[in-house]
């Protein structure tokens, strides 16, 4: 961004760097030029953001040579023009699943309907977050983020920087365990460290290759989440866009359901009567609470226990769906766990390998 939009600038106001530094003594000039900057972009038609981002990029060079800009202009605070409003049903998401092309995808579509994290975070997460619980034969697992969530660039996967849970119900435990035996079975070797969502292809010169079942595992990107999430919805019938200047939006999303799951709860805490706090709710989202977080600590059993009381108002499984394309069959959802033998398993993997 730096090499792009910086000389832009440059040429834009006839100045060099060093003449730059030589006026910076005015603070009220450079200021009055980057501003006037921001204005010729937007006139020339640049997205509020997109002006944002090199008007930024542009002051990052007087920031790190120790000039000290005042703070930008409220002028340039983008406002949301294109996002949807529209909250997501339990019947649409029920689609969804119905259409889900393996339990890995099912698997991230209900841990979205019932935990609602970023798909940063869901991208990071490790089979050691969740494997003692599950072995446990706990039906609610609650996970724990840290501040730093390492992604498989080992940078920090968790935008918010707070420790943090959140939890998911027994439908999205029975489908991760069963992810995770058809992993086994396939060959792969299964370690605490082992992305608990993994891909399946990996890049050769900028082409897709498929990768072996028994091969080492690479992490689903988040990007790669967000498209299984909006595939599924086009499977379904349900996806819709909304149009931009430039581009267009998908309705269904990760973040869309970040708005369904508040929803839901408290909708769901009215008609059983619990009692629901905007920071519990936060929290489960991976915001930043006030004073840091310092008087609101929410711990795993606490946390269990409300989704346990929530579990059939948030359950996926549980609703009638009218598909309008007859919709791939689950073979294992008829079977209890205990009854999923690995003959089984790799018989119908073969059919059903993620992509």
């Amino acid at each position: 961004m730096y090499e792009s939009y910086f000389p832009r600038f440059l040429e834009w106001c006839q100045e060099t760097p060093g003449s730059l530094l030589e006026k910076s003594s005015d603070i009220n000039w450079l200021d009055n030029l980057l501003m006037s900057w921001h204005v010729e972009l937007r006139n020339r038609g640049l997205a509020q953001a997109t002006a944002n981002l090199a008007l930024a990029t542009a002051r990052s060079f007087f920031r790190w040579n120790n000039v000290l800009l005042p703070r930008m202009s409220k002028e340039t605070k983008t406002v949301r023009r294109y996002e949807s409003n529209k909250i997501y049903t339990r019947e649409e998401i029920a689609r969804m699943a119905a259409v889900a092309k393996n339990h890995r995808d099912e698997a991230i579509l209900l841990a979205e309907a019932h935990a609602a994290q970023r798909e940063e975070v869901m991208s990071a997460l490790r089979w050691g977050m969740v494997s003692k619980q599950i072995l446990e034969g706990q039906n609610i697992v609650v996970v724990s983020i840290p501040a730093f969530l390492p992604d498989e660039n080992d940078e920090n996967a968790n935008k918010g920087e707070c420790d943090y849970k959140f939890a998911w119900g027994s439908e999205v435990t029975d489908l991760v365990e069963i992810m995770m035996q058809e992993r086994a079975s396939l060959g792969e070797t299964i370690r605490p460290d082992s992305w608990l969502f993994r891909g399946y292809s990996s890049f050769r010169s900028r082409n897709p290759v498929r990768m072996r079942g028994d091969s080492d595992p690479v992490c689903l990107k988040g990007t790669a989440i967000g498209r299984i999430i909006s595939d599924m919805a086009v499977r379904a019938g349900l996806q819709e866009y909304s149009k931009t200047p430039k581009t267009s939006r998908a309705v269904f999303h990760c973040h869309g359901f970040r708005r369904y799951l508040k929803h839901t709860i408290r909708q769901a805490s009215k008609e059983i009567g619990i009692p629901i706090e905007s920071d519990l709710l936060n929290y489960l989202l991976g915001h930043k609470l006030a004073y840091g977080g310092s008087y609101d600590h929410f711990n795993e059993d606490f946390i269990r226990s409300f989704y346990s009381k929530l579990e059939s108002a948030i359950s996926i499984k549980k609703v009638p769906t009218s598909l309008p394309v007859q919709a791939p069959s689950h073979e294992f959802d008829s079977l209890s766990l205990e009854s999923v033998t690995l003959g089984d398993i790799a018989k119908l993997v073969r059919a059903r390998q993620p992509h």
